[in-house]
């Protein structure tokens, strides 16, 4: 992906999942994920088997 134009169009902006210290695996099919960071600190996730977009979001509070 990295590019700044990412496509949402496939993408439920509304849901944004957890993210963990593990590297981050589409929660579709488990396959890896590529991903760009947003100007607002969440990432949005791209399978690279799937092609599925989703948003993660990272809560530094939270222990693993």
């Amino acid at each position: 992906m990295r590019n700044s134009n990412v496509r949402v169009d496939n993408m439920n902006e509304n849901v944004i999942y957890l993210g963990t210290e593990q590297p981050e695996t589409c929660r579709w099919c488990g396959a890896r994920t590529d991903f760009d960071v947003l100007p607002n600190g969440l990432q949005v996730h791209q399978c690279l088997n799937c092609a599925k977009r989703y948003v993660v979001e990272f809560d530094e509070s939270w222990k693993y």
